[in-house]
């Protein structure tokens, strides 16, 4: 696989996994909120 490719996938694999860690990060977040007394 030459290494621009790689670059470009990494970068939009990236961006998608980012994207969706904020997501997630924020559920959890406040499911530790909710479950710390």
């Amino acid at each position: 696989m030459p290494q621009d490719k790689t670059v470009l996938f990494m970068r939009k694999h990236n961006a998608r996994r980012s994207q969706l860690g904020s997501r997630l990060l924020a559920h959890v977040g406040d499911d530790r909120l909710v479950a710390s007394p």
